[in-house]
């Protein structure tokens, strides 16, 4: 029996340590949601105020062309408002970021 995850799911990881898998497109509040991470505040919900922005450490991972063995990885640091945020289909990982505060 091989158990393996699907390409299409990417990790998003929340900061009271819970991963959960979705499909890009997937709203970050919803996800936020099923992880039990409550702590982002919510206000207008169609991303105008900024009172969810969140800090987000996106990885993607890239196969090299030529030899296919070894994987390039980038690392992103940006701003994210869950309440319109998706899951973009080119990363493999996100990390959001506990405020500071």
């Amino acid at each position: 029996l091989t158990v393996s995850r699907s390409k299409d799911i990417r990790k998003v990881l929340f900061p009271n340590g819970i991963c959960v898998g979705a499909i890009p497109g997937t709203h970050l509040c919803n996800l936020a949601m099923d992880a039990q991470y409550l702590q982002i505040p919510y206000q207008c919900k169609n991303g105008t105020c900024g009172t969810c922005e969140q800090h987000a450490k996106i990885k993607t991972s890239q196969q090299q062309q030529q030899d296919g063995d070894e994987a390039t990885v980038s690392t992103k640091y940006r701003s994210i408002r869950p309440c319109v945020d998706v899951v973009p289909k080119n990363c493999d990982t996100i990390q959001i970021i506990k405020p500071s505060g």
